[in-house]
């Protein structure tokens, strides 16, 4: 399943299983592949990949980056 509690903006693809947590927001053109978390108040920045990972509370990735298999955590 997706889970989404915060802001997904537009031209973003999304394959569950995802969890995005309360006022977390994914920029435009983000592509994630689950398993993956953004937890409470993290960002993804625009045109970043996210595949089997997690971003910590707070933390911010991207723009232009391709995260696997990762925990970011700062």
């Amino acid at each position: 399943p997706v889970v989404i509690e915060g802001t997904v903006k537009g031209f973003s693809h999304i394959e569950g299983p995802v969890y995005i947590g309360k006022e977390a927001c994914v920029g435009p053109f983000v592509r994630i592949k689950g398993p993956a978390a953004i937890e409470d108040r993290a960002r993804v920045n625009e045109f970043t990949i996210l595949k089997n990972s997690s971003v910590q509370p707070g933390k911010s990735v991207g723009p232009y980056e391709e995260i696997v298999e990762k925990i970011v955590v700062g």
